[in-house]
């Protein structure tokens, strides 16, 4: 998907033809690179960090020799970091 926002619809359906609709926003960010194979791995050579409850901020980490301002979110669901926002 392109980055910004978009909306989303899921439809759930019975056996009587009959469904239930639920729509959501959605914000789509990434990288300019739509895919990061292991030979262009992400530098965080010189990135500045800052760290607050279940949420990091990564200042100037590089892709390509290109800047990035990376926002991570700890996502108890997948037990892990998960990239919210890359400016």
């Amino acid at each position: 998907m392109t980055p910004g926002e978009h909306t989303i619809t899921a439809r759930a359906y019975n056996t009587n033809g009959q469904y239930a609709e639920r729509t959501s926003r959605l914000a789509v960010t990434r990288f300019d690179t739509p895919f990061i194979g292991a030979s262009d791995a992400v530098s965080l050579d010189g990135t500045q960090s800052e760290v607050s409850d279940v949420q990091i901020w990564l200042k100037d980490a590089s892709l390509a020799e290109t800047p990035y301002d990376v926002h991570l979110e700890w996502r108890t669901a997948t037990q892990g970091f998960e990239i919210v926002d890359v400016d």
